[in-house]
């Protein structure tokens, strides 16, 4: 798959996602494991920028300023959701907290599809693209992994020092 067409199909589910935890009026498990499950993915999606599209794009002059905005937006909405992962409760802080990750995040979407897509079409082919592409699903799938991982880790940590 054409790695633009993988992360807009990314950007659509997140996007999803957000609007769903945004209108939520309580916060209940089923929340909580829709925000595990989009952070998870979130970064996994964010690593895989990093490591596949963002790295090809650096080398071309034209599109360079464009991509270390995008990593520096990476890095506020990477803070942003470690701030509410880290929030012991889901209550209005972390609703309001939640709506400015979405803003932070709905705002790289709409300048990554408008402006470094275009960018990454023009400067990089569609063979290089479709290679970027399994690149990306290869390692996005690596470091959710990773991050399920070390979830999993964690979460028998809490129960063990609780006993």
């Amino acid at each position: 798959m054409n790695i633009l067409d993988a992360i807009k199909q990314d950007h659509d589910q997140y996007k999803d996602q957000m609007q769903q935890l945004n209108e939520a009026k309580s916060i209940g498990q089923s929340e909580k494991d829709l925000f595990q499950r989009f952070s998870g993915d979130i970064e996994g999606h964010i690593q895989a920028e990093h490591k596949t599209l963002y790295p090809a794009l650096e080398q071309k002059e034209k599109a360079k300023k464009h991509v270390l905005q995008a990593y520096e937006e990476h890095h506020v909405a990477s803070g942003v959701l470690n701030e509410l992962k880290s929030m012991e409760q889901m209550d209005e802080r972390w609703m309001a907290k939640m709506q400015v990750l979405s803003d932070l995040v709905k705002h790289h979407i709409q300048e990554e599809e408008e402006v470094i897509f275009k960018q990454a079409r023009d400067e990089l082919g569609s063979d290089k693209l479709s290679e970027l592409g399994d690149q990306f699903e290869s390692s996005k799938q690596e470091m959710m992994r990773q991050t399920q991982t070390s979830t999993r880790g964690a979460a028998k940590s809490k129960s063990s020092s609780r006993k």
